[in-house]
């Protein structure tokens, strides 16, 4: 529905600004072809800055973040996680896929979620487990997914008391598990507590940014 609404707008408009064309071209001696091919131009340049701006959130509150997702993807997500201003969507475009994206909210409902304003850490995996650490862009809205790809988790917590959701997926011919949370704010203090074993994310050095998800000494 977002795509085929900016559709609409800008092929509404260029069909007005195309009959206004022709009305008056003889008072104003326009020439029809390259006035319609800038109508064209400035349309797709219009259309361009619509997909990138959501102006319904300026005048529409959805009542599930399911519905703006819905809405906006086409998509119904497989899991969401209530953050305090932000809920985490998981959905898949594919059978092995998940994609995630982070749809603001506020007293009234969820709004349109962007997927520039979803960021990721970078985390180093290992041959156990996998880990996403994403953000809504400049809150404290933090979520965690955890992906175990031997199925050997059973039991997992932090020292936040989080809470955890199961996701499951298919990838390569296998099932996975995915473990989702919202954990607030992130920094060094957060720790991972997987089969009564606490693990840290470690900072590297070097130019990129990369955290490494390390046992706990």
């Amino acid at each position: 529905m977002y795509v085929f609404v900016r559709i609409f707008i800008c092929l509404l408009l260029a069909l007005i600004a195309i009959i206004l064309v022709k009305k008056n071209r003889k008072g104003h001696n326009i020439k029809v072809k390259n006035a319609i091919l800038l109508i064209t131009i400035m349309s797709v340049i219009l259309y361009l800055i619509l997909m990138i701006i959501p102006f319904e959130n300026c005048i529409y509150t959805f009542n599930s973040a399911e519905s703006s997702l819905k809405y906006s993807n086409l998509y119904s997500p497989d899991l969401t996680v209530d953050g305090k201003t932000t809920t985490l969507t998981i959905y898949r475009k594919d059978v092995s896929t998940n994609e995630v994206l982070i749809i603001p909210k506020n007293n009234k409902g969820w709004k349109i979620g962007r997927g520039i304003d979803t960021k990721s850490l970078n985390v180093s995996s290992n041959k156990l487990y996998s880990v996403d650490i994403c953000n809504y862009r400049n809150t404290d809205e933090w979520y965690i997914i955890l992906t175990d790809w031997n199925d050997e988790i059973y039991s997992l917590c932090d020292n936040k008391n989080s809470t955890f959701k199961e996701l499951s997926q298919t990838a390569k011919s296998r099932e996975l598990k995915n473990y989702v949370a919202y954990i607030g704010k992130f920094d060094s203090s957060y720790v991972l507590i997987i089969n009564n074993q606490e693990f840290e994310f470690v900072l590297s050095d070097g130019k990129r940014k990369t955290y490494e998800l390390r046992l706990k000494e």
